[in-house]
């Protein structure tokens, strides 16, 4: 009597335990942004050292290889930001990557619940993450009257990314064989898009497409082969939800992205936003090449920025919270060859534990994830800063982590 009351209690604890963290990760991002992750580190460090612990008194941890490879790149990351500390304060940057190290204690204490996570509860999270984006977006725009939507702690850029990976996971979680909750998906995935026109955010409204064509990949052939009626159902829905976005336009960010496009491709820089990105890049170049082994460190971006221009008053706009606004080039300048190789790792550790493992190719869902991420982030980084941020980089790892325990919950 006393173990089966002992048991009951530490299933009840596991729950709330589990659903701080689902809530502080794929639920209040969208409102609080980092105060949120702040929360979801916490709970996932704790729920992390129960998890080993129950693990190794079984004899049963499991080195998942992308999680393993995640820490791999945060211990990389921990060796270059050591090196070129000049003071205590400069390996502060390193919270902002605890993301990338605490998925494989996650992912051991998912492994050791009695009631395994599940592809629909995520998605359940992430359906209402995007509502109340959504909603707390709505009420900046009609009721503040402001000009482009943010988090309590995250600015316009982080709060569509975070969008855009809740709705697109919220596909990738439903039960698709089921109308109702394939409706809810596409329910998120609108809102989402929502987001992101109201934030303005035309580097995160790029990567739409992209990972619109990884869920056309992986989703509509088992909804087609399931239902043909809800299938065109769902088309019809898409469609008509973007050609009324297309045609509302809020805060006119379609256009502005068109425009910019037609002056990319017409060769030319589309304003002085465009004109900044370039010259950062630029500036990253010769950075680079300074320090080609083991760069300047994630807190020398703005000083090996300096040492390679000679119009440092052209960048001063930019200084606060500086980074080069892109992941290559951030991880280049911070840590030489050594940063583009832990950059390298986080990318592609889903894609190749996918490709080893069949287990996984077979699982349509781990499988759309698996893809789906590393795409989105790397196409965000080649339009925005991403990585080096607590929010996304975050919500990077932890997604991993909650991705392949429910995979590997659904084998058992």
């Amino acid at each position: 009597m006393v173990s089966q009351t002992q048991g009951r209690k530490n299933g009840i604890f596991d729950q709330l335990l589990l659903v701080g963290i689902l809530a502080t990760t794929f639920f209040l991002p969208t409102l609080f942004g980092s105060i949120s992750i702040a929360f979801a580190l916490l709970f996932a460090l704790f729920a992390g050292t129960v998890g080993s612990f129950r693990s190794a008194r079984n004899a049963e941890f499991v080195w998942q290889p992308t999680l393993v490879a995640l820490l791999g790149s945060f211990l990389i990351l921990l060796s270059i930001f050591a090196f070129n500390a000049r003071s205590a304060a400069d390996l502060g940057h390193l919270v902002s990557f605890l993301g990338l190290a605490l998925p494989l204690l996650l992912y051991q204490f998912l492994i050791t619940l009695k009631k395994p996570v599940t592809f629909a509860r995520i998605a359940r999270y992430c359906v209402l993450g995007c509502l109340l984006g959504v909603v707390f977006a709505l009420a900046q725009k009609f009721g503040l009257n402001m000009d482009r939507t943010v988090a309590v702690a995250a600015g316009a850029n982080a709060v569509a990314r975070v969008a855009i990976i809740f709705g697109f996971l919220a596909i990738a979680c439903v039960q698709w064989r089921l109308p109702s909750r394939a409706n809810m998906g596409v329910i998120a995935l609108g809102a989402a898009i929502l987001i992101v026109l109201l934030s303005g955010s035309r580097g995160a409204l790029l990567t739409v497409p992209i990972a619109t064509l990884i869920a056309i990949a992986f989703v509509t052939p088992v909804v087609w082969e399931k239902s043909k009626p809800l299938f065109a159902g769902i088309i019809a829905l898409l469609v008509a939800a973007c050609a009324a976005l297309i045609m509302l336009d809020p805060s006119g960010m379609v256009s502005r992205t068109g425009y910019t496009l037609s002056e990319m491709f017409s060769g030319r820089l589309p304003g002085l936003s465009s004109e900044l990105r370039f010259e950062l890049l630029v500036g990253a170049w010769k950075a680079f090449l300074q320090a080609p082994v083991t760069g300047y460190g994630w807190a020398g971006h703005w000083d090996a920025l300096m040492s390679v221009t000679n119009d440092p008053e052209y960048f001063a706009p930019v200084r606060q919270y500086f980074t080069f606004h892109n992941d290559i080039a951030d991880f280049a300048v911070a840590g030489g060859v050594f940063g583009l190789f832990a950059y390298a790792i986080i990318i592609l550790a889903p894609i190749v534990n996918l490709l080893l493992d069949p287990d996984l190719r077979a699982n349509r869902r781990a499988a759309y994830a698996l893809v789906l991420l590393p795409v989105c982030y790397f196409f965000f980084g080649l339009t925005d800063f991403v990585f080096g941020f607590d929010l996304l980089t975050t919500l990077y790892g932890f997604s991993l982590a909650f991705i392949l325990a429910a995979a590997k919950g659904g084998r058992v």
